[in-house]
């Protein structure tokens, strides 16, 4: 206990028992498979139609209910330190800003043209992960960017919006 009466577990940020995240995503796929499989065992004709679709879903939702619970029970022996907890805390926010990240550079494809979108994007995706040298930041986004777009355009003959090529 500490002066102020409280136990120094309850001064750490609370985290649910189980992965919720984890657990849900599961769940989803689970039940997307049983979906699929109930919409192609409805449709079918027969056995045939069903033999491999069927029983692979069923295996599959096992397999993820399986997950699921060596998931809980994986974080419930699992104590975290202060210091693990703010580095999930710091690891969420930069996947939540990758994540905004990826969406912008969607959304400004049309605007800015594949070719500057995915220069920006892929600078700013080296800086997000720690990167501050601006000779590497601009080299590689350019390195990568110039041959990318240059396969997609010239050899692949596939109409992008692009700003310079």
């Amino acid at each position: 206990m500490s002066q102020d009466g409280a136990s120094p577990e309850s001064a750490s940020p609370r985290r649910p028992a189980w992965p919720v995240g984890a657990v849900l995503f599961a769940l989803a796929l689970a039940l997307a498979m049983a979906g699929y499989a109930a919409d192609v065992a409805s449709k079918s004709r027969g056995i045939a139609d069903t033999i491999l679709i069927v029983p692979a879903a069923a295996i599959g939702i096992v397999a993820l209910l399986a997950a699921i619970a060596e998931d809980v029970a994986a974080a419930r022996r699992t104590t975290l330190d202060d210091a693990k907890v703010r580095e999930e805390a710091r690891q969420t926010r930069a996947s939540l800003a990758f994540m905004a990240l990826l969406v912008a550079y969607v959304a400004a494809i049309p605007h800015a043209g594949f070719d500057a979108a995915t220069f920006v994007f892929l600078a700013a995706s080296l800086a997000l992960q720690g990167e501050r040298r601006p000779l590497v930041l601009i080299g590689f986004a350019a390195l990568v960017t110039a041959p990318v777009v240059w396969i997609f355009v010239a050899l692949l003959s596939v109409r992008l919006p692009t700003l310079l090529f």
